[in-house]
C-alpha cells in the first residue's frame, strides 16, 4: 500500500465522521419536541419578519388525516397520516412518508393496514416518529410499533400492543410518541413501557392506568434517569433504570384526557398541565413521591390549561395556549404575566420556541411569530397558511417551518435568510 493510499484511509474515516456528526446538526427535528424534546430549537439563522402574505411557500403535500407532527434528521422530511379504505366497514391504511426537504420529493413510504377512531376528532396517527442514527419508530393510533430504516423505508421490526402487553385499543387510541432512552424507547399507554431499539421486545412495564394521550419526559433526579408522563387518570412517576413506578398521583381529567407533554423548570420541578376543565400543577420529587407545590389535584391553577401539544420554558416562563389564548405564565408560581385574546390568534394550537421567539400556529391555521418576552406580547409577524383544525405543534428544521393539520396539508415554510 502507497504512502498516499495510507494517509486517504484515515481522512476517509474522518470525512465519514464528520459527515455523520453533520447529520445530526443542530437543525435537525428528530422526534417530539425537538432535539432537547422541551420544544425548543437551537436554529438561529432563519426570517423571523414576514411580509403580510407571509413567507415563500416551499412545497406542499397531502399525508392523510391525522395529527402526528413532523420530524427531520438531515434532509429527510418524516410524516404520517391515515386515509379510509374506499369500502366500509374495511381497515383503511395509515402511512409514514419520507420526503425531500427542499422540495417535498417523495423519496419512500411505508404503508399498513390499520383501524383508526373518528369519535369528535377524524382520527389518524397522533403519534409523533422518532429517529436515531438510521432507524425511525412509530407507533400507530391502534397500536402498531414499527422500527424502519431511514435510508430505504424496509422494516427492521413490527410488534403491536395486545401481543406485548395483551391490550387492546381503547379510548381515541395511542398517541405517545416514543423517547429514545439508552437502547430502549419509552412509550406511555396507560403504563409505562420500554421496548428493546434493537427487536422490539418487552424490556419493562409498569402497572396499568387509564389510557392517556401524553409522552413521557425523562430526566435526572438525585443522579438518578427517571421518566415522567400523564396517563388518563394522573400524574406517573417511573425510574427508568429498574422499570419500577415510584408514584401515582391521582389527577382525573374529563374523559380521562391528559394530552399535555410535563415540563421540567429550572429549578427542577415538574409542570404538568391539562386543558379540560382543569389546569396546571407544579410538583416536587421528595423521596420518589410527586408533591404538588403550586396547585393541587382538588384545587388546580387555571392560568394555563394545555389542551393539545402545551408549552414552551424561557427565562422561568412558560408559553403556551391556555386553551383558546396564548399566555404567559411565571414558571415558579404559575400567576398569569400576560395572556393575549385576538381572532387572529385565537384556538387549541401548538407552539415551539427558537433563537427566543415562539412560532406558533393556531387552531384555525394561523402561522406566528411572537417574541418570548417574560413582560408582555410582541407579535412579530402572523399569515393565514392553513384551514382547521391545526392541532398539531410545527418544526422548525434547516431553515424551514413545517406545518400540517387534520385533513392532511402538509406545508413547508421557507423562512431561510
Amino acid at each position: 500500500m502507497s504512502f498516499l493510499s495510507k494517509l486517504r484511509r484515515p481522512m476517509l474515516l474522518c470525512l465519514i465522521l464528520l459527515t455523520s456528526v453533520a447529520m445530526l446538526s443542530a437543525d435537525d427535528w428528530p422526534t417530539w419536541r425537538g432535539p432537547h424534546r422541551d420544544g425548543t430549537s437551537d436554529e438561529k439563522n432563519w426570517n423571523a419578519r414576514w411580509p403580510n402574505d407571509g413567507p415563500k411557500i416551499a412545497w406542499r403535500t397531502n399525508i392523510g388525516v391525522g395529527f402526528s407532527a413532523v420530524v427531520v434528521a438531515g434532509e429527510r422530511v418524516f410524516a404520517m397520516g391515515y386515509k379510509d379504505a374506499e369500502e366500509k366497514d374495511q381497515l383503511g391504511t395509515e402511512t409514514l412518508y419520507c420526503f425531500r426537504a427542499d422540495d417535498g420529493h417523495e423519496i419512500w413510504k411505508v404503508s399498513y393496514l390499520a383501524r383508526t377512531d373518528k369519535n369528535l376528532n377524524v382520527g389518524g396517527p397522533a403519534s409523533t416518529p422518532s429517529v436515531f442514527e438510521n432507524r425511525i419508530y412509530t407507533l400507530s393510533r391502534d397500536g402498531q410499533f414499527r422500527c424502519i430504516d431511514i435510508e430505504n423505508g424496509s422494516v427492521v421490526w413490527e410488534k403491536t400492543l395486545k401481543e406485548l402487553i395483551g391490550q387492546e385499543m381503547s379510548g381515541w387510541g395511542t398517541s405517545s410518541s416514543g423517547v429514545i432512552w439508552d437502547d430502549k424507547i419509552v412509550y406511555q399507554v396507560g403504563g409505562t413501557i420500554a421496548l428493546e431499539r434493537a427487536t422490539g421486545k418487552l424490556a419493562w412495564q409498569t402497572p396499568a392506568h387509564k389510557v392517556g394521550y401524553s409522552t413521557p419526559t425523562i430526566f435526572t433526579h438525585d443522579g438518578r434517569q427517571l421518566a415522567v408522563s400523564l396517563s388518563g387518570d394522573g400524574v406517573v412517576l417511573v425510574d427508568l433504570q429498574t422499570g419500577k413506578e415510584l408514584d401515582f398521583y391521582a389527577w382525573k381529567a374529563d374523559y380521562d384526557i391528559h394530552a399535555a407533554t410535563p415540563i421540567i423548570t429550572a429549578a427542577g420541578r415538574i409542570f404538568a398541565s391539562s386543558g379540560y376543565g382543569h389546569g396546571c400543577i407544579l410538583f416536587e420529587v421528595q423521596n420518589d413521591k410527586l408533591v404538588p407545590v403550586v396547585g393541587s389535584a382538588i384545587t388546580p391553577l387555571t392560568t394555563m390549561g394545555n389542551s393539545m401539544s402545551g408549552c414552551v420554558f424561557y427565562r422561568d416562563c412558560l408559553f403556551g395556549f391556555n386553551r383558546d389564548n396564548l399566555s404567559c405564565v411565571d414558571a415558579n408560581t404559575l400567576q398569569t404575566i400576560w395572556t393575549h385574546s385576538s381572532r387572529e390568534l385565537n384556538g387549541k394550537g401548538g407552539v415551539m420556541l427558537a433563537d427566543g421567539k415562539l412560532i406558533l400556529i393556531t387552531g384555525s391555521g394561523t402561522l406566528a411569530v411572537v417574541e418570548a418576552n417574560p413582560k408582555e406580547f410582541q407579535r412579530l409577524a402572523a399569515f393565514k397558511l392553513l384551514g382547521k383544525n391545526c392541532w398539531t405543534m410545527p418544526t422548525l428544521a434547516g431553515g424551514r417551518i413545517f406545518c400540517r393539520n387534520d385533513q392532511g396539508e402538509l406545508v413547508a415554510v421557507d423562512v431561510r435568510n
